[in-house]
């Protein structure tokens, strides 16, 4: 008796492709109502900064600011792509935990090179007429 053997199918090349993460958008500047509504913010308390931690405690921005310690380097990258120079979390977001005094963030928010020098001389303004008061 002679088997007949059958041709087998060709097996497929199993290709793995990697997974599509999200990336992240392009870094818009802000209006001016929305700098000045963040210099307002940051007066009044509603919103913490990562210039209000010392830099003799500045290892503990990825901490307060905690996407940072979870992000892969894709944030890194894209953080210097596109300039960031400040980094900021609203109080209302607060975890109900802090570190040192500090609040921590699970989200948090960013400002370019040239939306922080506006920031901050908005929030000199803000100041300065707060005081005349």
């Amino acid at each position: 008796m002679s088997e007949e053997k059958t041709p087998s199918k060709p097996k497929k090349k199993v290709v793995k492709k990697k997974p599509k993460g999200k990336s992240i958008a392009p870094y818009v500047s802000k209006t001016d109502k929305e700098i000045k509504e963040l210099a307002m913010d940051l007066f009044s308390g509603r919103i913490f900064i990562d210039r209000q931690i010392p830099k003799i405690q500045e290892d503990l921005v990825i901490m307060v600011f905690m996407p940072l310690v979870f992000s892969k380097k894709e944030l890194g990258k894209w953080m210097e792509k596109n300039e960031i120079d400040l980094i900021y979390g609203k109080m209302s977001d607060a975890m109900p935990r802090s570190i040192n005094g500090y609040p921590m963030f699970h989200t948090i928010s960013f400002l370019d090179k040239a939306d922080t020098v506006k920031f901050f001389d908005k929030h000199k303004e803000i100041s300065e007429l707060m005081e005349k008061i």
